[in-house]
């Protein structure tokens, strides 16, 4: 191939770049020539989408609003028809228009259920992995000072993710992040998501689930896990004991975030048995991220692997770096 022949690119090079194009990019790549073309229909090019405002909407004009975006259901049912079968991974990402996500949810979850009912079919079983990722808040003032209150999922939306994902026969990854749910609905929805995929998940990320401490037992409870990514709000001693029976947990993550609640450390006996029933099979990892409004949680006894600070911006004070020190020797000799 000559320089800037780029007609000329292998197939599943093509296939790999659309992969990761945004769904706008890719029905205009798809008009550069032929080859493009073909390209921007395999499936290989389809493997991964991902859901963000303003890709499924149009501007229309009323007289009580003027100028407003509303969804294109036209171009929403072509996609689906066309490409939904093709998804191996899916991820929601925060959004500003929640009646437009709902909405798209509605759509794949009927369309899902309609071929389920009528031929026999599970368009979306071929989906193994879920990312929905929830970000909310509204302005507040108390005391003369301005902050944000996060608001979390429930009500209507709780009920479309959960309508969405009992069509996810195949799922083997699924991420649930900061849903900030209340306790009226989190026991019901958590029960739901264990007893559908308590022998299929292989990875779980479950980070801040509430707005409160929320030891979850179910963590412990779904048998084929592989990886575990949870906050430390999610964990007591009792959960954490349940974890280290998975026999096949490999990675293990405990991730603090600027969403993360009050949370306490497990105690060093519940950590002594984890380590004798998980006989060495787990990493464990901790992990910062974020803006960090709570210091470092530290886990006495726990048999760390390393500590990992990603995209964090709270402070790294002499005392913190001393504890960790004399607590985790086995990484800090």
């Amino acid at each position: 191939m000559s320089e800037g022949q780029w007609s000329g690119l292998p197939l599943v090079v093509l296939e790999s770049i659309f992969d990761k194009l945004p769904i706008k990019n890719k029905g205009r790549c798809a008009q550069v020539c032929y080859d493009w073309y073909l390209a921007s229909k395999s499936e290989r090019s389809w493997r991964y989408f991902r859901y963000e405002d303003d890709i499924f909407v149009r501007r229309k004009f009323t007289q009580h609003s003027g100028w407003q975006n509303h969804i294109d259901h036209y171009r929403l049912r072509f996609l689906t028809a066309k490409t939904v079968t093709k998804w191996k991974r899916f991820e929601v990402l925060p959004v500003s228009s929640l009646s437009h996500m709902y909405e798209f949810l509605r759509v794949l979850s009927n369309f899902s259920e309609y071929y389920e009912r009528n031929a026999g079919e599970e368009p979306l079983s071929g989906l193994q992995s879920f990312q929905f990722e929830w970000e909310m808040h509204v302005p507040k003032e108390g005391a003369g000072v301005h902050f944000d209150h996060d608001i979390g999922t429930g009500g209507t939306m709780l009920a479309g993710i959960w309508l969405f994902l009992q069509h996810l026969f195949g799922l083997k990854s699924l991420a649930l992040i900061n849903l900030q749910l209340a306790e009226r609905e989190f026991n019901p929805f958590m029960e739901k998501i264990w007893t559908f995929f308590q022998d299929r998940l292989e990875e779980l990320y479950f980070l801040n689930a509430t707005l409160y401490r929320k030891p979850v037992l179910y963590l412990g409870l779904f048998l084929n896990l592989r990886k575990l990514v949870v906050s430390p709000q999610h964990l007591d001693d009792d959960c954490l004991i349940l974890i280290g029976d998975l026999r096949s947990l490999k990675t293990f993550m405990i991730v603090q975030t600027e969403k993360t609640s009050e949370h306490r450390a497990c105690s060093r006996n519940s950590w002594e048995i984890f380590e004798k029933g998980n006989g060495g099979r787990t990493r464990l990892y901790l992990v910062l991220k974020g803006k960090g409004r709570l210091p470092m949680l530290v886990q006495p006894g726990a048999p760390v692997k390393s500590i990992i600070w990603e995209k964090y911006n709270g402070q790294l004070t002499y005392d913190l770096t001393q504890n960790v020190k004399i607590v985790f020797r086995n990484i800090f000799p």
